[in-house]
């Protein structure tokens, strides 16, 4: 025998499955796994840049009428799969109550509701977040400023473009602004806030919802200086359930950006040790306007942008991973040369490596500008900010984006008019490459004709039908389903001859 190939059964047969083809498949090509059970060729997709997408459409006509006024401290949330989004917000037209409304989006094209009250006092800071798990459902936390009671949160459930609520559930005596998220899997959510009777320090209570009744827990001390009270991003990990990251701005000397990680066992909070991300600015208000975001594909991965003190008012950005509760941060960039404010950060469904910040510009007209992100590793890559609308936003807590889940890339952003006072809003897409590697399975024994039955070689098998293979070389499978001694995430195996690669028990 002259090569180990010849000790193997011939035929390309070895640990071979049969699977139905997503498509005409070739001989020798890599496959990923789809939710079906079925398999499709690994490829890479492009999805061009277009911000804004369609028109500016208003969801809050111009006052034309004392009081002069319109919305305030907005917030909204995408429905998980329906192709609709819940603003939330104060109505200064009406006593400053707490109000709601839907919009549904079509392609470009956003469509709306009737505005609603929720709750009949005067509120501030409103926050929503829609259940990733559970279609239709939302939590939202206001602070009934008006009847003096201190902080509610409450389940919304939508039925076409009306929601329908549960009792609200007091989760601190005072006025304390947080922020909400939930959790992917579990229909549990998380409220991070600061509270007032205690320094201002941050905070997090423990929420699960049955029907529209809520169940909280004791809150829990995550960091134990004051915060600023109405900085905060708050995203949970997609890729390991119960583990969530608040960032904000240390309100004591060194007044720096911190992040902390809290773990959720059962129905306890665990928080670890608050790490400082950006520790070189001005008192008070050294990272103000923080938010983060996990990668929605790559594991551990997030981001976090923020209005950098130290770098002139700049828009900033960090990218981390994650180890248990501690953060590795890469190196800060700075995304844009203009005073920033009000960050938005987000990550599309599905699209791994793709970030887009949505911020207002205070030096261009205050109007509102996205910039793309891209991440490998912790380092990042930013790519030239796009004004979104002409019309400038009115001040801070007038603005907020989000990201469609049922549409990767496409994200909706609304403002409040600084010289008129109505409310617009406008779809975008980010632009993004995305690959369906991560659900490698196997290679190709032979071809397999769309919809037909045909033999695909797994991990522990020998795969024959490769060609100019470096014998003794690891081979990967690359974003465009290419095979390559280019390290990525997906390892295949080790070449036995320029034909033949032996593809490892295990995804090393």
């Amino acid at each position: 025998m002259s090569n180990l190939s010849e000790l193997l059964p011939t035929g390309g047969g070895q640990n071979a499955v049969d699977f139905v083809a997503s498509g005409t498949l070739g001989n020798g090509v890599t496959v990923a796994l789809k939710s079906d059970g079925t398999v499709e060729a690994i490829t890479e997709t492009s999805v061009t840049q277009n911000i804004p997408e369609g028109s500016d459409t208003i969801w809050f006509a111009q006052p034309t009428s004392a009081p002069y006024t319109s919305a305030i401290y907005m917030d909204m949330a995408f429905d998980v799969s329906a192709n609709k989004f819940v603003i939330v917000f104060r109505d200064d037209k009406v006593s400053g109550y707490a109000s709601y409304i839907v919009g549904s989006i079509s392609g470009s094209t956003i469509t709306y509701g009737a505005k609603t009250v929720f709750n009949s006092s005067t509120v501030v800071h409103p926050s929503i977040s829609a259940d990733p798990s559970a279609t239709g459902k939302f939590v939202i936390a206001y602070n009934d400023f008006g009847g003096g009671a201190g902080s509610f949160v409450k389940i919304a459930t939508l039925s076409g473009t009306t929601l329908s609520f549960g009792t609200g559930v007091n989760w601190s005596s005072a006025n304390s602004y947080c922020r909400i998220a939930f959790d992917f899997t579990s229909s549990t959510f998380v409220l991070a806030w600061s509270k007032a009777a205690d320094s201002d320090k941050l905070y997090a209570t423990l929420g699960t919802y049955s029907g529209t009744t809520i169940t909280l827990q004791t809150e829990v001390e995550l960091y134990g200086t004051g915060v600023k009270d109405w900085n905060f991003g708050l995203a949970f990990d997609p890729s390991t359930t119960g583990k969530f990251v608040v960032v904000t701005n240390n309100s004591a000397n060194p007044y720096a950006g911190i992040a902390v990680c809290g773990t959720i066992s059962g129905t306890t909070i665990t928080g670890g040790t608050a790490q400082t991300f950006n520790d070189t600015g001005a008192a008070f208000e050294a990272t103000p306007y923080s938010d983060c975001v996990f990668d929605s594909v790559n594991a551990d991965n997030l981001i976090i942008a923020f209005k950098d003190a130290a770098g002139s008012n700049y828009g900033a950005a960090r990218a981390a991973t994650l180890s248990g509760t501690v953060f590795t941060f890469g190196t800060k960039v700075q995304f844009n040369s203009t005073v920033s404010t009000d960050m938005w950060t987000m990550a599309p469904s599905g699209v791994g490596k793709n970030f887009q910040v949505v911020y207002r510009n205070d030096t261009t007209s205050d109007r509102p500008f996205a910039a793309a992100l891209s991440v490998s590793g912790t380092t990042i890559t930013a790519g030239t900010p796009v004004q979104i609308t002409t019309v400038g936003v009115n001040s801070t807590s007038y603005l907020a984006a989000a990201m469609n889940p049922a549409d990767a890339g496409s994200f909706v952003t609304i403002w409040r008019d600084k010289d008129y006072d109505s409310c617009s809003s406008v779809a975008s897409q980010q632009g993004y490459s995305s690959t369906n590697s991560a659900d490698f399975i196997g290679i190709t024994a032979s071809a397999i004709a769309n919809t037909a039955t045909g033999a695909v070689n797994v991990y522990g098998g020998i795969n024959e039908a490769q060609s100019g293979l470096t014998i003794g070389s690891d081979y990967y499978v690359q974003d465009n389903g290419t095979l390559s001694t280019t390290a990525s995430s997906v390892k295949v195996g080790t070449a036995i001859s320029a034909t033949t690669i032996n593809m490892k028990d295990l995804k090393l």
